[in-house]
């Protein structure tokens, strides 16, 4: 499969497994963090990330990468930093989503 196809699969997934766990006081967080890990551990996922060449949304799955992977955060702060890297609006029209994604709506929702 193509590096870009597998790096937007990924992607997808992320954004699937945050919405999934939001709000951002769930309890789910830690299960959030440990899926995406798992997603950005994968053979495929990772050799895609590697030798993709740069584009848009190869520095956003790299940006997430490198957070879900910073041992300098605990998982709160992991999910915190990833929820604005994976709602950024050039990602959601790189995937075809639209401009009001799941994340954005329930993000303004909070007080």
């Amino acid at each position: 499969m193509e590096h870009q196809r597998v790096i937007e699969i990924a992607m997808r997934e992320a954004q699937d497994i945050l919405w999934d766990s939001l709000p951002p006081d769930s309890p789910a967080k830690p299960h959030a963090v440990r899926n995406l890990r798992l997603l950005f551990q994968r053979g495929q996922t990772r050799l895609a990330l590697r030798q993709a060449p740069d584009s848009l949304l190869t520095f956003h799955a790299r940006a997430v990468q490198r957070i879900l992977f910073d041992d300098a955060r605990d998982e709160d702060g992991i999910f915190a930093a990833l929820v604005p890297v994976l709602d950024d609006p050039g990602l959601n029209a790189l995937l075809g989503l639209p401009p009001n994604s799941r994340i954005t709506i329930v993000h303004r929702r909070r007080p």
